[in-house]
């Protein structure tokens, strides 16, 4: 691998501005959701809103510390048909482990802490509240989780090959 495929993959000086503005924004984030007095539904699709925004932001402060546009973070042009199809499993994947978890998880361990009650309750709170749960945590959130994984601690860790990538 030459130098200049080595510096044109985002580095120490873009991953980290990104790491700390994630950081940060998850607790600021967090905490407002566990301090303000709302509803559950709301409480939940907040908590969706924040997993969808807050990689999102990190990605867009590691883009402007790159200064070198989105190509270093593996953007290229993709036909729409693929990202309908990636939109489509992505849904298919969010109902699949909903299933999972009401017919099999559920019976199985019906004593466990609900650790997701806000997203249950944004998913159950009614017509609005699901499809701000569908748009949200199925097409919104895991975007904003490959921005951020993907595109820039995946691109930033394919310098020591791609086992350490992966």
């Amino acid at each position: 691998m030459n130098d200049e495929q080595t510096s044109a993959r985002p580095g120490w000086l873009h991953v980290t501005p990104a790491a700390v503005i994630a950081v940060v924004l998850y607790v600021v984030g967090g905490i407002v959701v566990f301090d303000l007095p709302v509803t559950p539904e709301i409480s939940g699709l907040w908590q969706f809103a924040l997993s969808a925004v807050v990689p999102m932001a990190a990605f867009f402060v590691a883009v402007l510390a790159m200064r070198k546009g989105f190509a270093p973070f593996g953007f290229r042009r993709v036909p729409a048909v693929w990202l309908l199809a990636a939109a489509g499993v992505g849904l298919a994947g969010m109902g699949a482990t909903t299933l999972l978890e009401i017919f099999i998880l559920h019976p199985l361990f019906p004593d466990a802490e609900e650790v997701q009650v806000g997203y249950n309750a944004a998913a159950t709170g009614g017509l609005l509240s699901f499809l701000g749960v569908i748009a949200l945590g199925g097409v919104i959130e895991p975007f904003g989780e490959e921005l951020l994984f993907r595109g820039v601690i995946a691109n930033f860790m394919k310098r020591w090959g791609p086992w350490v990538m992966i």
